[in-house]
């Protein structure tokens, strides 16, 4: 009975007016900075791109000339309203730059006249990528960034590079799957700011999406040739895609027609009626569903995607008849990064070896957890170890983007400056890798600071269970100290909830009682009080607060 009443659910939206899909946009441009030459355009150019998407039923969050706190709380409010949509929009005019391959978006108040302001003052590129790309399947951003930036030069002397290694535009950024990447010119070029109301870039895309009625892809390569027109070929805009089908900015648009025959109007559907039904088709688990949604808007993109769907589920249902496979081998460690390795134990379980923190190993872990996921179906993965043992920490930075990557929310870490009331706080962004799923990490006593700053994170918000021994002090000669969200200052050390005396990491894994009391309590075999964590018990000892 449920199988028909969804069927007919789903063929009864043929009569339902058409409403699209959810799709939200963040738009800012950045014109008044404060620390360097204003440019004309980016308000403009994000005044106009953010008309022109509610015109085609955007929701969209704005925002101009935005200072770093109000540029971060835009992002916050762009990823609350992405959790109930299927398209993201992101578009930032402005000034952009590349540090070692990075890309870093300024707000108006930022000055980098130090290191520490890629850090503090500035708001990485990959960090909105990855807020977008946990939230919506759909994901589109366009950057008017890649303009000649005089800030790069002060950056360049504080951190002791060549300006060429900061000046020449943006990097190439590599799109996650669903994902749609578009620069106003190359990866390295310098982009123009235009003479009139807009930028070349922006004012041929605001053109192109108002008027076309053409998928993304065909209306990209309108807007190219527009650019390269206007600028006599010195700006080529470019894009990095991984999208899964076509995109219509106008929801109504229909596909191109072949050559020959159109059909009739009154028997094809339109890809709005399409969008519409799959919304109900695509939450089915019932084979039948599909199979009716194929037959009526099988020659649309979402016709494609419930193909995808139905082969996916006549494969597990076949994989549930069948015995469960034997269990992994978890001998091999698979490097990641230089610093990043990860494994498969069993079949259900994910482990991870940082050696050193730093900004690649959070890409290392990224790509880490990716690949466990992506190997190991969601309802059989039981958890995550973290290994930090003989880490012997590296980069402040890295500390906060790696505990990021762990937590959903909450304090990462503060710092002390002599002054109690002269404190700096890091904050995690919305969004867990790990989806939530259990977290034992391994610390001991050579384990370094910048490794204590995530393991202290994780213990006080109770996300993870630290397993080993104690983190070892150690003394700090600078006038600034760190402090755990729950306030217990990290050169004094890190206590595992649940001690394991064996400092030393064995080459053979199977005399490693650490890592194998992680394994046993992932799996039930073992059990203790400290796991999973129980957020109702007071912190750490240790805390100020």
């Amino acid at each position: 009975m449920v199988r028909i009443v969804t069927v007919l659910l789903l063929l009864g939206l043929l009569s339902l007016p058409v409403h699209a899909q959810k799709r939200v946009a963040l738009v800012m441009g950045n014109s008044a900075y404060q620390h360097t030459s204003r440019l004309d355009n980016p308000k403009n150019d994000a005044t106009d791109m953010a008309a022109v998407l509610k015109q085609l039923g955007f929701q969209v969050i704005d925002g101009f000339d935005l200072d770093k706190v109000a540029f971060e709380r835009k992002v916050r409010d762009f990823s609350v309203a992405l959790r109930e949509a299927q398209v993201g929009v992101f578009f930032f005019a402005g000034h952009g730059m590349q540090v070692a391959g990075q890309n870093y978006l300024l707000p108006i108040d930022a000055k980098a006249e130090t290191a520490d302001a890629l850090d503090w003052e500035m708001v990485r590129l990959d960090l909105v990528q990855r807020t977008m790309e946990r939230a919506t399947s759909t994901n589109i951003i366009f950057l008017d960034a890649c303009r000649d930036n005089p800030l790069a030069r002060n950056l360049a002397r504080a951190m002791g590079m060549r300006t060429a290694d900061i000046l020449r535009g943006l990097a190439q950024v590599e799109s996650g799957v669903g994902t749609l990447v578009s620069f106003s010119t190359q990866p390295g070029n310098v982009a123009l700011d235009g003479r009139g109301r807009n930028s070349p870039f922006t004012g041929a895309l605001v053109k192109r999406i108002a008027t076309s009625n053409d998928d993304l892809s065909a209306l990209l390569i309108d807007v190219r040739n527009d650019v390269m027109k206007e600028t006599q070929n010195a700006q080529v805009p470019w894009e990095h895609s991984a999208l899964r089908g076509r995109f219509y900015f106008n929801p109504a648009a229909p596909p191109v027609p072949s050559a020959g025959p159109a059909p009739q109007s009154s028997t094809r559907p339109q890809l709005s009626d399409a969008a519409q039904a799959w919304t109900v088709a695509e939450r089915s688990t019932d084979p039948a569903v599909l199979e009716a949604f194929i037959k009526h808007y099988g020659d649309t993109f979402y016709g494609t995607m419930a193909r995808s769907r139905l082969a996916e589920m006549k494969r597990q249902q076949v994989a549930v008849a069948e015995p469960p496979p034997a269990a992994k081998s978890s001998a091999a460690i698979i490097a990641k990064s230089p610093s990043v390795g990860m494994k498969i134990d069993g079949d259900d379980m994910g482990y991870v070896r940082i050696t050193k923190i730093g900004e690649e190993a959070y890409d290392g872990l990224k790509k880490a957890i990716a690949d466990i996921r992506s190997a190991v179906p969601a309802n059989r993965l039981i958890g995550y170890v973290i290994d930090l043992r003989n880490n012997p920490g590296g980069d402040f930075s890295g500390a906060i983007l790696v505990a990021d990557a762990l937590l959903e929310r909450g304090e990462i870490v503060s710092e002390q400056k002599g002054n109690p009331e002269d404190t700096a706080r890091w904050n995690a962004r919305p969004g867990d890798l790990t989806s939530g799923k259990p977290l034992i990490i391994l610390i001991n006593s050579r384990s370094g600071t910048e490794t204590k700053i995530v393991a202290g994170a994780l213990q006080d918000h109770k996300r993870a269970t630290i397993i080993g021994t104690k983190a070892a002090s150690q003394w700090n000669a600078s006038r600034s100290s760190y402090f755990t969200p729950a306030g217990r200052r990290i050169d004094t050390g890190i206590s595992p909830d649940i001690e394991v005396l064996q400092d030393e990491v064995p080459s053979d894994p199977k005399s490693d009682q650490t890592l194998n009391l992680a394994f046993d309590l992932m799996r039930g075999i073992q059990r203790n009080a400290a796991f999973p964590p129980n957020p109702g018990l007071p912190t750490a000892p240790g805390a100020r607060r």
